[in-house]
């Protein structure tokens, strides 16, 4: 009987339901954020078992720490899951994944682990880093103004005199 798995993952925490076919909690578990945690609780779960959590900061690597001990992966898009209604709670979130993944209905983002997916993120990154310093400078310049330090050009970035002056 398969076992459908939905974890709720965090920097610091992870909850995790377990259903059966019926939609029987089998198990559930709140546990640290870890390698070690992750792979023993996915490893307590009989096979055949699939899992599901969504995209996030930390879903690919989620993704390719389960890939080979699972017998499917699905990474939920957030904004194309169920709307909850009443309180939203960690285990109630990692519920309706289990739930979701059950009934067929995650729409799921595409991850891999091969090379050029590393590629494709690392690009993606490079591409954002010009923007993110134009940005980043421009609130600078902004927070100085607004202390009534009105500069020109690009050498209030290296001024060790305005940089003093702020402290």
């Amino acid at each position: 009987m398969t076992q459908y798995i939905g974890i709720d993952a965090h920097s610091k925490t992870c909850t995790a339901v377990v259903t059966d076919s019926k939609g029987n909690i089998l198990k559930k578990q709140v546990f640290a954020t870890s390698e070690r945690n992750l792979l023993d609780f996915v490893d307590s779960v009989k096979r055949p078992k699939i899992l599901a959590f969504e995209e996030m900061n930390i879903a690919h690597w989620l993704f390719v720490l389960h890939k080979d001990r699972v017998d499917q992966i699905s990474v939920a898009h957030p904004a194309h899951l169920s709307r909850q209604r009443g309180p939203k709670t960690d285990f109630i979130d990692s519920l309706r994944l289990a739930n979701e993944l059950r009934l067929g209905t995650i729409t799921h983002v595409y991850h891999n682990d091969g090379p050029l997916f590393e590629l494709r993120a690392l690009t993606k990154s490079h591409k954002g880093f010009p923007t993110d310093l134009v940005r980043t400078k421009n609130r600078f310049k902004s927070f100085l103004q607004g202390r009534g330090i009105f500069t020109q050009g690009k050498g209030v970035f290296n001024d060790p005199e305005i940089l003093n002056s702020i402290e």
